[in-house]
């Protein structure tokens, strides 16, 4: 089953209206149609399992069919090493694995 992220402004009550880009890749790359599911996680880690009830022009609506459970955080140790690099470099690569977690 699909997963996609999604914000708490997406939600109002057990609908949640998924736009943008994730709208374009329901309809357009995977084809999913109406009564399809998929998985919708927040930003606080909760994951939701819905089902695709409409299309609109720019929009996929969907209804929350299963209550929301918290997803415990993945179980992976990651360690990156470096070699020393010039400093300009270095710089870039240490913002990137900033962003990385």
């Amino acid at each position: 089953m699909r997963r996609f992220c999604v914000t708490q402004d997406m939600f109002d009550n057990d609908k949640v209206i998924i736009a943008g880009t994730d709208f374009h890749y329901i309809k357009n790359v995977l084809r999913l149609k109406t009564g399809d599911r998929v998985q919708l996680v927040d930003t606080h880690g909760y994951l939701y399992h819905v089902q695709i009830t409409r299309f609109t022009k720019n929009q996929v609506i969907t209804i929350i069919i299963d209550n929301a459970q918290q997803i415990a955080p993945p179980a992976i140790h990651v360690t990156i090493a470096q070699s020393i690099l010039k400093e300009k470099k270095w710089i870039t690569l240490f913002a990137r694995q900033q962003n990385w977690g």
